[in-house]
């Protein structure tokens, strides 16, 4: 069955907090993540990912039952979501690069 991917938008932050790595992961390592805009920027991410996947399963959920157009519309969708995922990790990455904030054991 797997994990089922949220369809409105209020469903992405409790989809976020339960599978998004890599903060739940850290977080179970006893890691915590100090920085304010470190946090930002990955709830950014976040966000991101979970918009990503769900055009990832509305275009996988509705293949061959869409018209040509239909279906070339959402696959557009679903590569932007990708660029914005992309884009937004290299936001990440180029913060803690410059700020030096990684993420620091928990005391």
């Amino acid at each position: 069955m797997g994990i089922k991917i949220p369809r409105k938008k209020e469903e992405n932050a409790t989809f976020v907090k339960k599978y998004a790595p890599p903060e739940r992961l850290l977080t179970s390592l006893g890691i915590s993540v100090t920085c304010k805009e470190q946090r930002r920027l990955l709830d950014l991410y976040k966000t991101a990912v979970a918009s990503y996947c769900a055009a990832v399963n509305d275009t996988a959920v509705t293949r061959g039952r869409l018209t040509i157009d239909d279906f070339d519309r959402l696959l557009a969708r679903t590569k932007d979501a990708e660029h914005i995922v992309d884009r937004a990790r290299e936001a990440l990455d180029k913060h803690k690069a410059e700020h030096g904030c990684y993420t620091s054991p928990n005391p």
